[in-house]
């Protein structure tokens, strides 16, 4: 009875370490949240915002109402935006922006065109019709905390100000994908 009590403990114990996160793991966590939320701001403003800066002269449009990202664009292909997505979001996450931005989606009340589609070329080109989806507020970063985590994920918490100048707590999840934080979820 005994032995049964001691490993009982013993498996509580190991359970706990091993989903528990030092607070060295979360002061190097807290070093990385303002650069992946940035990163993760831009690529979300390209995806679901203003999107990528265009040159209309660059080539003639492979659609009705797509123009020619500018060579000065961060990405010049559909490939390096999945390259970015997959560096900066959990992979779950990155299928919805890839879904979203990539890829054309068909429903019973007919289909949604991606945001990016890229020419036989290899031109990338954004769709022009598109209206930003983009809240107008900017975080806080010095307000940035960890609300729960372990070695597996984390709840943060960010105050968030809008161009009304109000201020809003927001909560957003971080995971850790081959040891490396990525966000799984929006930071907008």
């Amino acid at each position: 009875m005994i032995k049964r009590i001691v490993l009982l403990i013993l498996a509580i114990a190991l359970t706990f370490s091993l989903l528990s996160c030092s607070g060295a793991d979360n002061e190097a966590l807290m070093e990385e949240l303002p650069g992946l939320i940035q990163e993760g701001r831009e690529l979300l403003d390209i995806v679901y915002g203003k999107g990528l800066t265009t040159d209309a002269e660059r080539a003639e449009s492979i659609r009705e109402g797509y123009v020619c990202v500018s060579e000065n664009a961060p990405y010049q292909s559909t490939g390096e935006l999945k390259v970015a997505f997959a560096k900066v979001f959990s992979k779950e996450y990155e299928t919805v922006l890839y879904m979203t931005a990539l890829n054309n989606i068909t429903y019973e009340g007919g289909d949604i065109s991606p945001r990016y589609l890229e020419s036989k070329e290899g031109l990338l080109f954004v769709d022009s019709s598109y209206e930003s989806q983009i809240l107008e507020r900017e975080p806080l970063y010095n307000s940035i905390k960890i609300i729960k985590s372990n070695r597996f994920m984390a709840e943060i918490e960010i105050t968030m100000i809008y161009n009304d100048g109000r201020e809003e707590a927001e909560t957003f999840v971080v995971v850790n994908e081959d040891g490396k934080w990525k966000l799984d979820s929006s930071v907008l």
